[in-house]
């Protein structure tokens, strides 16, 4: 028996999604209560330019702004979508992922890192600035009110990264040896 329930809720997020992507350019403007001190990253396309734009604008409403919001295109993005994603806050850029692709590593890694979706986005994550600390995030992160307490983390320095895993295996098991 097919499962009903599942297959409408899918037809209902595909509707909702394709209400809100045609909607993009005529959202009302956020302007953010106060300003946020990291830099943000994320990589995305034009596959993901809905939930790009829910991202940052939930990022400006319940965190604040950043001094620059880096969205790195897997060079799949539209001109119209480049500006629109620019127009949403002056603090957001589209940059290219060719801008990010770490030196002086083997010849042999290079196609991977410049022609590998996954490989361009491990690219980017390989050139993050390290002489601050740096805020990277999925194009599918939502946030909400309790994001505020982003500033606390920020201040902290007693760590060298802080990661939020997700609540699954999302690598590629194949490369995994054993159950451990």
């Amino acid at each position: 028996m097919p499962n009903y329930g599942y297959h409408l809720a899918r037809a209902k997020g595909r509707a909702l999604r394709g209400f809100y992507r045609a909607s993009l350019r005529i959202l009302p403007k956020i302007e953010p209560a106060r300003a946020f001190p990291l830099e943000i990253f994320s990589y995305s396309g034009e596959a993901a330019l809905p939930e790009q734009v829910a991202s940052i604008r939930s990022f400006l409403r319940h965190v604040g702004r950043p001094a620059i919001f880096n969205i790195v295109s897997d060079g799949s993005h539209s001109e119209l979508s480049k500006r629109l994603l620019q127009d949403l806050d002056p603090c957001v850029s589209v940059r290219d992922t060719a801008d990010w692709v770490p030196k002086d590593l083997p010849a042999n890694i290079y196609p991977y890192l410049k022609n590998h979706p996954t490989g361009r986005q491990l690219a980017l994550i390989m050139s993050l600035p390290v002489n601050n600390p740096v805020l990277y995030v999925d194009s599918d992160i939502l946030f909400f009110a309790g994001a505020d307490d982003l500033r606390a983390h920020v201040e902290k320095r007693d760590v060298p990264a802080l990661y939020l895993a997700d609540c699954r295996f999302s690598g590629d098991e194949r490369l995994l040896r054993g159950p451990d």
